[in-house]
């Protein structure tokens, strides 16, 4: 049976229907459509923790089932919402950001020989009066202005597909129309202002199995 291993932070865990906000590594599997899917997250984490003090955040979390994965597997990476809000803002480096964190997974799952690819992270909320409703400095853990968010978002993308493209990879799996209606998240799409709507959670992860049998 082909298996399926969704890597990333709270949003891997909103997506198999949990709603956690520890600060926890966390496994879960369930068996959807004949595929074996397992929801492994850090919460919270980044795309900079990922390739950070040589990646020792991503084979903690990967210990619990790296004798399971397989060269049948395909493996989605889902990191980078946490940076476009805490640390891209301020630093500005999302190329360089990205072009580690793409290099890291690639590099960690070599030994495997499963595939591996990417899907663009959750994009921030669309409307600022929201957003602002929010409260973000509680809610979110960030100083930063929605719109500088919103800028940083968008580069972000597209150094993943550039990224993607320089490793021979597919382009991401694109949260816009497949998933989201907009290019940013309306409130209705979330139920906290943040993750997705479990409705939206499993077109997501029906629109995966799709992808993976289309041998994406």
């Amino acid at each position: 049976m082909k298996k399926i291993f969704l890597i990333g932070n709270s949003h891997v865990s909103t997506w198999a229907g949990e709603k956690v906000w520890r600060n926890i590594y966390k496994y879960i599997v369930q068996n959807i459509n004949g595929f074996d899917i397992y929801f492994l997250c850090n919460i919270p984490s980044g795309a900079w923790n990922v390739h950070m003090d040589d990646s020792k955040m991503l084979k903690k979390l990967i210990e619990p089932v790296k004798n399971l994965i397989d060269e049948e597997s395909v493996v989605f990476a889902c990191w980078g919402d946490h940076d476009v809000r805490n640390h891209l803002p301020e630093k500005k480096n999302a190329e360089y950001n990205v072009e580690k964190y793409v290099a890291a997974v690639m590099e960690y799952f070599k030994e495997y020989n499963c595939k591996v690819r990417f899907i663009e992270p959750i994009p921030v909320i669309k409307d600022r009066a929201r957003w602002e409703e929010l409260d973000p400095k509680s809610v979110f853990n960030t100083p930063f202005d929605i719109e500088v968010q919103k800028e940083q978002y968008l580069i972000f993308i597209e150094a993943l597909k550039n990224n993607c493209i320089k490793y021979g990879l597919p382009e991401p799996i694109k949260i816009q129309n497949n998933i989201i209606s907009e290019e940013f998240l309306l409130d209705e799409e979330t139920y906290d202002g943040c993750h997705l709507k479990i409705e939206k959670s499993e077109v997501l992860i029906k629109y995966l199995i799709n992808k993976v049998k289309s041998n994406y």
